[in-house]
């Protein structure tokens, strides 16, 4: 027998696809600014920005077939660690990502349990900030 899920609120379902567009969107627009001003670095960023999107976003697809909870957390936070990594080399490749942590500031309260979502929060937002001063934006 199938355990039954409380029903969803389309509340909830418009935010999670909103910051899913918001999060593609502002991976294009990092994309698609390397491309028009191009650098040594062009390449680079197209190919972490295209891992970020097509093999760490299919590992969050597939961590629901998981269904022991405390392995799906596990799996979660691991996930969220390896796209927090991703997202710290594309800043250092290029000031543009560091508006993908926007999106990430919810991944981050939501995936995460107290005090270490907001924690994360405040050291991605330090770290935007000092990546953008060193990028001299």
């Amino acid at each position: 027998m199938r355990p039954t899920h409380p029903p969803v609120s389309p509340v909830v379902v418009g935010l999670q696809v909103g910051l899913q567009a918001l999060f593609a969107g502002l991976l294009l627009f990092t994309v698609v600014s390397a491309i028009v001003s191009p650098s040594a670095a062009t390449w680079w960023i197209v190919a972490v920005a295209a891992v970020m999107a097509v093999i760490t976003y299919l590992a969050s697809i597939l961590s629901h077939a998981v269904t022991e909870q405390r392995r799906r957390q596990g799996w979660r936070v691991v996930w969220l660690g390896v796209l927090t990594v991703e997202w710290l080399l594309l800043v250092w490749l290029t000031p543009f990502a560091a508006y993908l942590v926007f999106p990430l500031f919810f991944l981050y309260l939501d995936q995460l349990r107290d005090p270490w979502g907001p924690l994360a929060v405040g050291v991605t937002a330090a770290g935007s900030i000092v990546a953008l001063g060193a990028h001299g934006s």
